[in-house]
């Protein structure tokens, strides 16, 4: 969770010391057990992604963890728009960082209505094959629709 109190106008989020440090021990776990690392987070773990007023304050020592111990997909919210980022995993591995629109946003700006995504994940001698099914709301006919898919190679760290 990175939800913790802020001043008016601000939506700063933080990971704090005690969660970075069982994140930590989880990566490390899980990797050794060779399961996909996936790391659900609201704010956005990449240095310079989100202005001042909205980032993750410890941002810094996030990504510096999951350099260090290593995950193989990263999703995240908060920003209201779908994005796709890379961060450095161990080895110099890049590690896929996605960003959610929200899924019951009504706006009318291109890229702002609401959307959900399908994740469809296959393991194989390297890693991981993940398909993501985007699905968008269609205004005017009050339905999700398909809007994309992509596809993406997790490689274990």
């Amino acid at each position: 969770s990175t939800a913790v109190p802020s001043v008016p106008l601000f939506a700063t989020g933080r990971v704090g010391k005690r969660q970075r440090e069982q994140l930590a021990r989880l990566l490390d776990w899980v990797g050794k057990h060779g399961l996909c690392r996936v790391v659900m987070i609201h704010h956005p773990p990449v240095v310079g992604l989100e202005k001042r007023r909205k980032r993750l304050t410890d941002v810094a020592a996030v990504a510096a963890l999951i350099e260090r111990h290593g995950a193989e997909l990263v999703l995240h919210g908060h920003c209201h728009r779908p994005l796709e980022n890379y961060m450095a995993g161990p080895g110099g591995k890049q590690i896929p960082v996605l960003g959610l629109p929200s899924a019951s946003s009504v706006h009318p700006q291109p890229g702002r209505t609401a959307q959900y995504y399908l994740y469809a994940l296959t393991s194989d001698e390297q890693g991981w094959q993940m398909q993501v099914h985007v699905r968008g709301y269609c205004l005017e006919e009050k339905v999700f629709k398909p809007l994309q898919e992509r596809r993406y190679s997790l490689m274990r760290s």
